[in-house]
Parts: structure tokens; sequence; C-alpha cells
């Protein structure tokens, strides 16, 4: 039996109480024993990997990598496969962020290999899907199409949801890159039912700006108020733009602007300031349901 001032000096929480691991990331959620000699190890480990992740939200890619990394020396020294796979996946997610794309490419598919042996449908899926998203930024937009069926496929059959969306909204930004733009309607119709059932905020705001993307040249005040709806979210809920991101959104912005005057752009910046996030979704729904007037 451990003493108290020992176990609480080892505990990270400190205190002698029951400590719950509630992590999604985990394979095995459980409550332990407050004096139970793995319960520090197992929280400093999960705390670490929490903080890599909180890193990689808040835009800070340098210490998510050191932490995902330590996080990944660990699980290997561990030898479990399902544990080294998430940190592969987070350590592939920190790569492409910064579009480091090979590297990102080569912790993806480890991870994928291990989710494969191991049976985990699930986060083969999520996998599958950044897999798919790397090779559309490196342009290879057919073996993209591939993965990313493969993945929405898989992830429906697991009833992963919010998956679900992210692989629909990598497929409408395919689509409408290559002109298809009725399939990529369908796509971000679908992701944003999604997300907007799941009340997924940050990522309805990376919806929206694709969406407003599309209808730029058809409905300019509509894409104004979805850019600022979007741009209004992601600062409400401190969700960093990539640089890729605000490059796009600059984009965007300039082709609203070209295309109305400056007083009808700064009404309708506001006006989109100013509505909810429901609001904004809803409205976009609605675009995307109107058929399109040219050929797709």
């Amino acid at each position: 039996m451990v003493s108290q001032t020992k176990n609480d000096e080892a505990h990270p929480l400190g205190g002698g109480s029951s400590e719950a691991c509630h992590c999604q990331r985990c394979a095995h959620p459980a409550t332990y024993a407050p004096h139970d000699e793995n319960v520090a190890g197992h929280l400093l480990k999960e705390r670490r990997n929490h903080r890599g992740l909180y890193r990689f939200r808040q835009g800070d890619f340098d210490t998510a990598r050191r932490l995902s990394l330590h996080s990944l020396s660990i699980r290997r020294e561990q030898r479990k496969p399902r544990l080294i796979a998430r940190a592969l996946h987070n350590l592939g997610n920190v790569e492409s962020a910064v579009g480091n794309n090979d590297a990102a490419w080569s912790y993806y598919e480890e991870a994928r290999a291990l989710n494969h042996e191991e049976g985990a449908e699930d986060w083969e899926a999520g996998i599958l899907g950044r897999m798919g998203e790397v090779l559309l930024l490196m342009g290879r937009a057919e073996e993209a199409l591939s993965y990313l069926e493969k993945a929405l496929a898989l992830n429906r059959k697991v009833q992963n949801s919010a998956w679900e969306a992210i692989d629909l909204q990598v497929l409408g930004d395919l689509h409408f890159g290559l002109g298809q733009s009725a399939r990529a309607r369908e796509c971000y119709f679908e992701c944003l039912g999604i997300r907007l059932r799941l009340g997924d905020e940050p990522r309805l705001a990376v919806t929206l700006a694709s969406v407003a993307a599309m209808a730029a040249t058809d409905d300019a005040p509509l894409a104004a108020r979805l850019l600022t709806a979007a741009e209004e979210l992601r600062r409400r809920v401190g969700l960093p733009l990539l640089p890729n991101e605000r490059s796009r959104l600059d984009a965007q912005l300039q082709a609203a602007r070209t295309l109305l005057s400056a007083p009808s752009f700064q009404d309708e910046w506001r006006s989109g300031g100013e509505s909810t996030w429901k609001t904004s979704a809803e409205e976009a729904l609605r675009w995307l349901r109107t058929p399109p007037l040219g050929p797709s």
C-alpha cells in the first residue's frame, strides 16, 4: 500500500480520490483505484497527449509535435498498437497542418496498418480520410477521391457522424476544385446538415467558408455574409486559421469585394457578423438546395 503522501506527490491531480479517464482517444476508458500505482503514469501520459492536442488546436504546432512525439515514444515502449496508432494519427495531423505532406503520409500510413491489424475500423476510417486529404494537397485528386470514398463508406458503416462530415467536407472541396459544382453542392449539403445537427461550431465555420467560395460568383452578397459568419464563428470558438486557410479566405473575400460595391460589401459583411451560426447555416443550406443555373 502506498502512503497517502507519496500517492499525492505521484498523482498528477493530487488528492486521494478516484480519478476517471474520459478520454475518447483512450482505447479503454476506465475508473482507477485511488492508490493504484499505475494511476499517475496513466494520467500523465493522457495529459501529455491532451496537451499536444490542445496546442494543435491553438496553432502551436512546434509544441504539439514535441508533445506528440513524446507520447508516441511512451506508446511504443508500452507496445500497445492502438495507442501507437492514435499518437501517429496526431503527428500526421500536425505535419499536414504545416504542409509537411510526406511526413504526414508516413505517419498516417503506419497508423492505418496498425488500425487494420487491430480491426479498429472506426480509426482506420479516420486515417483513410486524412490520407485522402494529404493526397489532395499533393495534387493527386483521383487517388484522393478513392481514399475519401472508402473513408466515407467506412465511417457510415461504423456510424461516426463527425468523421463522416469531415470526409464530405474534403470531398466537397475536391469536387469544387475540379469544377464539379453539382457534386460539391451535394457533399457540402450533407456535411452542413450533419454539423448543424451535431452543433459542431468550429467545423461549421470551415463549411460556411467553403459554401461562400462556391457562392461568390453567383451570389456575392450571400458569400460576404457567410464569410463574415465563418470568421466570427472561428474567432468566438478560438479556432486558428492555418496559413493555407488564411490565403483561401483572403481570396474569397477579394472575390466578394470585386463583385460588390464597397458600401454593399460592408452592409453584407456586417449582416453576416450579426447572424447566429444556426441562421447562417440554414441560409447556406437553402442556397445549396437551389439548382445551379449553369452547367455543372
